[in-house]
């Protein structure tokens, strides 16, 4: 059974998708010729790990269709993907062909920020700028000033890691460590480490950076997610204010973003 036979039931998986910080793609059939399995307007929903639900129909056309929302959510650019299901075609025989508009959704990204000290609240109107929703963990909560407090979405007023379920760790969450010390740099990073995110970085000098790339790698085994952090964090522009650094990192995630190598 289709489980997108109603509309309803389609559009309340997008919204769960968006709540869940999911990036994934809709594929729709917008052209069906012959004897295809499915008609113009089924839709799939792709995530970013291949996994999907519903169906444009099975067999050839499916896989290429998912093939083609995973590169589309790399890029992030709409496209149309088309299969000859005809004998001649060579792909298959129902006698037809099918094509289907893909578009991918990524929701908007989360900023997860350990220490509201003068970077972090640096980094809160820069990033609010570039519409991330962020979330601040700081045992000083009071410190968020009255400019910076309406644009945070979730504050967790501690350090105690058993109290912090309620930040948005994910796929597209991306983190920033940056509190008043280094203990509790590492203490923060650590906990990070265990979740899912696009960016980890911790804010120091080259050899605190040492420090706590060696507890991390002692923390967390993970290759893929130790790659995915970043200290000290920025890129190389000199930057010394808080603002500078704030700039620097954003730039930073803005080319990690679109996909280029640092």
């Amino acid at each position: 059974m289709d489980p997108f036979a109603k509309p309803d039931m389609f559009f309340k998986r997008v919204n769960e998708l968006f709540a869940e910080n999911t990036p994934f793609a809709i594929a729709t059939v917008i052209e069906s010729e012959g004897s295809t399995p499915r008609k113009s307007g089924a839709k799939m929903l792709i995530r970013a790990d291949g996994s999907h639900e519903g169906t444009v129909g099975g067999g050839i056309f499916e896989d290429e269709t998912v093939k083609a929302a995973l590169n589309s959510l790399k890029t992030m650019a709409p496209t149309i993907v088309g299969v000859d299901l005809s004998k001649e075609g060579g792909k298959s025989m129902c006698g037809g062909g099918m094509k289907a508009y893909i578009e991918p959704y990524s929701p908007l990204p989360w900023l997860i920020i350990f220490g509201a000290g003068h970077v972090g609240l640096a980094c809160i109107s820069v990033f609010h700028a570039l519409g991330f929703r962020i979330a601040v963990a700081e045992e000083y909560a009071p410190d968020l000033t009255p400019e910076t407090r309406p644009m945070v979405d979730i504050v967790v007023p501690t350090f105690d890691t058993a109290k912090m379920e309620e930040l948005p760790f994910g796929p597209n969450s991306y983190v920033l460590v940056c509190t008043r010390g280094h203990a509790h740099d590492l203490e923060m990073a650590t906990f990070a480490i265990k979740h899912e995110f696009a960016y980890l970085g911790v804010i120091g000098s080259k050899s605190k950076s040492k420090f706590i790339m060696d507890n991390l790698r002692a923390a967390s085994p993970d290759e893929e997610r130790l790659s995915k952090v970043y200290t000290p964090i920025g890129l190389p522009i000199g930057s010394q204010t808080p603002a500078e650094i704030a700039v620097s990192l954003a730039a930073q995630i803005i080319a990690l973003q679109h996909g280029k190598t640092l």
